[in-house]
């Protein structure tokens, strides 16, 4: 519960930090600044929080362990589309209690090619046109 911030790389500008702040209510409600809303789903080793993004309505998951919560400083799966194009995009990022500088975000967070993967178009023509 509380008040986290989310870290991670933008999927249009490669050099640009996403540091969204985000509130989880005791009843699991989530919202975040930029109007996406959802819940939060314990689970017994993981939990996911699932919002629906306010400019798209396209869905965002965001998956982790439970275990390094009380630290914290966790690490993510964000599932999502991407804001330009529209294309699946996995994300690996960090919560953290405390607001961090960008220079610090980045260094946690490594390289973009480390922490980011897109669903190649090729797997959707090879699922649509096999028998």
């Amino acid at each position: 519960m509380g008040v986290w911030y989310a870290y991670f790389y933008s999927s249009s500008d490669k050099q640009y930090i996403y540091s969204i702040e985000t509130t989880i209510t005791k009843d699991g409600k989530v919202i975040d600044e930029n109007n996406n809303f959802g819940q939060v789903f314990v689970g017994e080793n993981q939990s996911m929080i699932i919002k629906q993004a306010y400019n798209s309505q396209n869905l965002i998951s965001i998956t982790f362990d439970n275990t390094n919560i009380a630290f914290h400083k966790f690490a993510f799966v964000l599932a999502s589309k991407t804001n330009q194009t529209n294309k699946v995009m996995a994300n690996f990022g960090f919560f953290s209690r405390e607001k961090l500088d960008e220079d610090n975000a980045k260094d946690i967070l490594g390289d973009i090619a480390d922490t980011q993967m897109q669903m190649k178009h090729s797997l959707l023509n090879r699922i649509v046109n096999r028998v």
